[in-house]
């Protein structure tokens, strides 16, 4: 039979009539969630939690992945045309164009920041979901906690069970048995067995019985009851999959530096109890269905693989899915997402150099004074500002050169007054594509009487080439 919770419009959602423990099912007009659907769990009279469904999810991860973008993007924008607007400033107004430079990189440390931040907020959004149990049955605690999975890893397959607290008892949801069999295997991927001179990398493992159109979930093997974060990003790093017959290829663009294993299975246990209503609608007939779309069909939860217009059911165009596979499927989407934000971090972070250094004059002679090595591929703004230790008014110079490999660089010698404090500022563009190669900030020795020249160097990446 069939178990039901609460259920209805959100005008008549009561929590004050709700008992601890219970759910409540809003079918419309929810004004928190996009599509008015949303679940609802009860731990006292009156106190309820919204439950995020898949979609919610989606929502959520799509929503917050875009902000992510939009924010390094927009920052990365204003940075330049703050760092333009100092440049063409710097002719005239030396002191105007070293504040502009000083600007510019506050500004990137706010961006660096604020991906940071972003990085966090995903982390620990995953380390949420990812708080299943892993352990012998035998080990489980003698009160699970509702909406955690604990694995029995002593089984093989492994068994999954969530806890009821109904019956207070645990329930199996995974692993398979005589009337409903599963495909579950334990796949090793080791260190050495990624090929490939440039990414993205492959290594293909054997699968007995594997086929082509196997509708599997795969998902991480710990060595330990609990996952460390060291496993989480090994396992990030993992791009995508294709199965073939009894085998299975896996890709990254990244090497993981440790043994990873998989656990590929199908055949998800049942979803018996369970109300399917909180991820997909029953099937109607008089509607259309786009890949990814899930419905009920017969108490069974489906997902179409093939577009479908209005009529009959056509179950060539659907495949059976489980809730506890959803389920494993969003963790491995967190921790990717949790990858895409750390490398996002790791970018905005270095889109700008800088460097400071003096020297002492050569007369006569150009000299160099500081120096930075800038990566092949880009295209950057470099901005620069001089001064001299001689007290008396003199000539100055700063320049820019190339100094080791080769690049494209537009820019003039800058010269003027150094008297009492006066300094030079210089600016041009560059671009590295002919490898990575160094660029440095160089002055004359215009007065012979021997001083000392420094020079405050920032390199600032504007595209790539």
């Amino acid at each position: 039979m069939a178990i039901q919770s609460r259920r209805g419009a959100y005008g008549d959602f009561a929590p004050n009539k709700m008992l601890p423990g219970e759910w409540a099912s809003v079918l419309k007009d929810d004004p928190k969630a996009q599509d008015g659907k949303s679940v609802y769990m009860c731990f006292a009279a009156g106190d309820v939690k919204r439950m995020a469904t898949y979609e919610d999810m989606k929502d959520n991860i799509k929503e917050a992945t875009g902000d992510v973008v939009q924010e390094v993007t927009e920052e990365y924008a204003g940075e330049i045309k703050a760092a333009t607007k100092a440049a063409n400033d710097a002719a005239s107004a030396a002191e105007s164009a070293t504040s502009a430079a000083n600007t510019a990189t506050g500004s990137a440390n706010t961006a660096a920041s604020s991906a940071t931040a972003a990085a966090k907020a995903a982390n620990d959004a995953a380390k949420n979901v990812k708080n299943d149990f892993y352990g012998a049955y035998a080990d489980f605690p003698e009160t699970g906690e509702e909406n955690k999975m604990y694995i029995d890893t002593s089984s093989n397959p492994n068994k999954i069970y969530t806890w009821d607290s109904v019956s207070a008892s645990y329930k199996l949801v995974s692993g398979g048995s005589e009337e409903n069999p599963t495909y579950d295997v334990t796949l090793t991927l080791p260190v050495s067995g990624w090929v490939g001179d440039s990414a993205p990398y492959a290594q293909t493992v054997a699968s007995a019985g594997m086929t082509a159109d196997k509708s599997l979930v795969f998902a991480m093997i710990s060595a330990g009851p609990v996952p460390t974060d060291a496993e989480y990003e090994a396992y990030g790093k993992l791009t995508g999959v294709a199965q073939g017959v009894n085998s299975v290829t896996f890709y990254c663009n990244e090497k993981p530096t440790t043994e990873l294993k998989i656990r590929a299975f199908c055949g998800a246990g049942s979803d018996e109890g369970t109300d399917l209503s909180i991820i997909g609608e029953g099937f109607n007939a008089n509607k259309r269905y786009a890949i990814g779309d899930y419905c009920v069909n017969e108490s069974l939860l489906w997902e179409f693989t093939a577009a479908k217009g209005t009529g009959a059911w056509d179950s060539s165009k659907v495949t059976q899915r489980s809730v506890i596979g959803l389920i494993q499927s969003l963790q491995s989407r967190v921790s990717t997402l949790e990858t895409q934000v750390s490398s996002l971090n790791a970018s905005s972070a270095k889109m700008y150099d800088s460097a400071f250094s003096s020297a002492t004059s050569v007369a006569n002679e150009e000299f160099v004074i500081t120096s930075l090595t800038l990566k092949a591929g880009y295209k950057y703004l470099l901005l620069a500002s001089s001064s001299i230790s001689i007290s008396s008014s003199s000539m100055m110079y700063l320049s820019f050169k190339v100094t080791r490999g080769t690049a494209t660089i537009n820019s003039v010698i800058a010269r003027t007054s150094g008297s009492y404090g006066g300094g030079c500022t210089n600016f041009a563009d560059i671009e590295t594509n002919s490898g990575d190669c160094t660029i440095s900030a160089c002055g004359y020795g215009i007065d012979s009487t021997p001083h000392t020249q420094d020079a405050f160097l920032l390199a600032i990446k504007l595209q790539s080439i």
